[in-house]
C-alpha cells in the first residue's frame, strides 16, 4: 500500500471482462453478433440468440458458446471456414455423407435416410432414481397418482432440500419429456413447504422414469405442410390444493411435434366452460 492509504481505499478497475459476470455474456453475444453479421447472418426477432442467412436459408443457434447451424452441406462448410477465422473451432457435422450422430447441450442429434430424431438426456434420470432410492422399485406406467393423498406434515430441512433438488431436476428434463410436463410442474408448485404427500407423488415420478429413462422424438421426412396445427385442453379444478386449473396443448407442423406445455391457469375458474375458454 502507498504511505496513508489503507486497504479500505484502495480499488481496483477491471480492465477486461471476468468470466462468469453479466458483462462477460454480454461482450460475448456481442462478439459473436459481429462474427455473423460478418459472415452475412441477421439476429432474429424473436431471440437473439437467434441468425439466419437470407441467401442460404442456414439457421444458427447459439447457447453460450455452443453453436448450432442447420442447412445444406455446402452452407454448413461455408460459415464453419468464416468462423474458423475468428475462433478455435471442435467441430461435428451430422447429415448424409457426414456423421450419423452428435450431442448438443448433452442431448443426443441422430440422421437417418429417414430423417432426423432427437433424444433427451437420460444421465439426470439415472441421477435421480439413485437420488430417491428406487434403483430396484416397481416400475410405475403413469408419472401421476391417480388417487388423492391427504397432504400430510411438512418435510424437515434436509427431507425439503432434497425434494427440491429432485424436483428442479425433474423440471429441467421436462423440456424434452411432454410425458412429465404436468406432473414436474405440479411437482414444482410444492417447492416452497413441500409435505409427505408431495415426497409421495415425486418418488411417483421416479419410479415411472425408472422404467422409461429415454424417449426419442422423431422427425422424418415429410411433405411440406400446408399449415400448423395447435390442440389445446384442459381439466378444471385439478390442483387440489388451489383448485385451479391446467392448461396444456401441443403444436404440430405435420407429423412433427414442435412444441408441447403444460401450465396451471391464473385464475380459478367457476366452471369447465370458463376453464376452457382459459385454455
Amino acid at each position: 500500500w502507498g504511505a496513508g492509504e489503507q486497504p479500505g481505499d484502495v480499488v481496483g478497475k477491471l480492465c477486461k471482462c471476468l468470466y462468469g459476470t453479466r458483462d462477460a455474456s454480454k461482450s460475448w453475444q456481442a462478439k459473436v453478433h459481429a462474427v455473423m453479421g460478418e459472415l452475412g447472418y441477421t439476429v432474429g426477432r424473436y431471440s437473439p440468440c437467434l441468425t439466419y442467412h437470407r441467401t442460404s436459408g442456414t439457421i444458427n443457434l447459439f447457447h453460450g458458446d455452443d453453436l448450432v447451424f442447420a442447412g445444406t452441406s455446402a452452407s454448413i462448410h461455408e460459415v464453419l471456414q468464416g468462423l474458423r477465422r475468428h475462433f478455435q473451432l471442435t467441430t461435428t457435422i451430422v447429415g448424409k455423407g457426414e456423421s450419423r450422430e452428435a450431442r448438443v447441450l448433452n442431448r443426443v442429434i441422430r440422421w437417418d435416410p429417414e430423417g432426423w430424431s432427437y433424444a433427451a438426456d437420460d444421465r439426470h434420470v439415472h441421477i435421480l432414481v439413485a437420488q430417491l432410492g428406487l434403483a430396484d422399485c416397481r416400475v410405475n406406467a403413469t408419472p401421476n397418482l391417480s388417487t388423492v393423498l391427504p397432504e400430510g406434515e411438512e418435510l424437515d430441512d434436509a427431507q425439503g432440500r432434497a425434494y427440491r433438488s429432485a424436483a428442479a431436476r425433474i423440471r429441467y428434463l421436462a423440456q424434452d419429456r411432454p410425458d412429465i410436463q404436468y406432473a414436474s410442474k405440479e411437482a414444482c408448485c410444492s417447492m416452497a413447504r413441500p409435505r409427505t404427500s408431495d415426497w409421495i407423488r415425486i418418488k411417483a415420478i421416479g419410479r415411472y422414469l425408472q422404467g422409461r429413462p429415454r424417449i426419442t422424438w422423431w422427425f422424418r421426412y415429410q411433405a411440406e405442410p400446408e399449415s400448423v396445427v395447435v390442440t389445446t385442453n384442459s381439466d378444471w379444478g385439478g390442483q387440489q390444493r388451489t383448485a385451479r386449473s391446467t392448461s396444456g396443448g401441443v403444436l404440430m407442423h405435420g407429423d412433427h411435434v414442435i412444441k408441447t406445455w403444460s401450465v396451471t391457469q391464473k385464475h380459478i375458474t367457476l366452471s369447465s366452460c370458463e376453464e376452457s375458454s382459459w385454455a
